[in-house]
């Protein structure tokens, strides 16, 4: 059976989405999660560990072959879901399945967009470059 990698945790960070400049539609083949995914359904899952208390994973964007961000889409609502370190949540599982690709998919950058809980017209932002390999079956990133 085929393992799940982990980055290194990132911050979010403070973004307007209302100042983004607008581009094309991304091309290539993913798919948003929705409901429960196994992993042997999987092509390259990404998943995420959550260890930030005061925002909600809400929209994502990825690159296109051209390496610009295409518009943003609807991931599916990741409040809290890791109460420990990053590591801690990576091996005991505390992780949620947000974007799936084919494990030969060329390489891309994720932005993930985080509303804040506390203040709804405040959001954050992250980026992470994804290399999907058929070695593994996925990978998790990790925000806090």
């Amino acid at each position: 059976m085929k393992t799940i990698t982990a980055q290194p945790s990132v911050s979010i960070e403070d973004f307007d989405p209302s100042e983004g400049e607008q581009f094309p539609e991304v091309l290539g083949d993913f798919t948003p999660v929705q409901g429960s995914v196994s992993v042997t359904d999987a092509g390259y899952l990404i998943n995420l560990s959550l260890l930030a208390p005061n925002f909600t994973l809400r929209k994502g964007r990825m690159t296109a072959a051209n390496r610009q961000y295409g518009n943003p889409f609807v991931l599916p609502a990741v409040t809290r879901n890791c109460f420990k370190d990053a590591d801690t949540c990576y091996r005991d599982g505390n992780y949620t399945p947000i974007l799936n690709t084919a494990c030969n998919d060329r390489p891309f950058r994720l932005e993930l967009q985080f509303q804040n809980n506390q203040d709804p017209n405040k959001w954050g932002k992250t980026t992470h470059d994804i290399s999907p390999t058929c070695s593994y079956s996925g990978v998790v990133i990790s925000v806090g």
